[in-house]
């Protein structure tokens, strides 16, 4: 059974496709071949960037493609330049400069994640109705969180991302340069620099 934690590189590559417009048609995976041919007409490529073609405020424009490893960074940004702003106003901040599939349900859950909104909300409230909980340390390295640094300028040896882990509890960081963040540089630096060093996480 695939681990739970490799779970969420599926996303990576898959909501990812719109970067193969970088690539002329002939080198398109077979995979996404027929799915880029079908949106080819809202896509538009300058200066090695990919734009998506949309409609703000009843006017066209074009608006930057972000890739998986940017995004939970665009969206934290854009919050916290604004004031915390509800739902319905980040969704139109972000739409107005970026694009990306599934874009509205990944606002809406990291939205959701922001504790400073949460603890706002339960300061609103009158009643809890239940008590708070303490969570429960998990052991050290048995939880890291994963994210991707770049696109940084590509170095001598071709890389371009720098792929970092840290430890949940002990705050220990682990970072490696690659060249793509794809979801095989972090199946590959999961194994050899976490499951390899300090056994498979929970």
């Amino acid at each position: 059974m695939e681990p739970e934690y490799l779970y969420a590189t599926r996303a990576i590559q898959e909501s990812d496709w719109p970067k193969f417009y970088l690539r002329p048609e002939e080198k398109w995976p077979s995979s996404y071949a027929d799915l880029l041919r079908k949106h080819r007409e809202q896509f538009v490529v300058r200066n090695d960037m990919v734009f998506r073609k949309v409609k703000v405020n009843n006017t066209h424009q074009e608006v930057r493609f972000a890739m998986f490893s940017r995004r939970a960074d665009i969206v934290q940004e854009i919050h916290k330049a604004f004031g915390h702003p509800g739902m319905t106003t980040m969704q139109d901040l972000v739409r107005k400069r970026w694009w990306w599939p599934n874009m509205k349900q990944d606002i809406q859950e990291w939205i959701a994640q922001c504790s400073q909104c949460q603890l706002a909300a339960g300061a609103d409230r009158n009643n809890h109705h239940a008590p708070m909980h303490l969570t429960e340390i998990p052991p050290a390295f048995s939880r890291w969180h994963l994210d991707f640094i770049g696109e940084l300028p590509t170095t001598t040896s071709g890389n371009r991302w720098i792929l970092v882990a840290v430890d949940y509890t002990t705050n220990w960081p682990i970072a490696r340069a690659v060249p793509d963040a794809t979801s095989e540089a972090i199946a590959k630096f999961i194994h050899e620099e976490i499951v390899m060093r300090f056994g498979c996480p929970d």
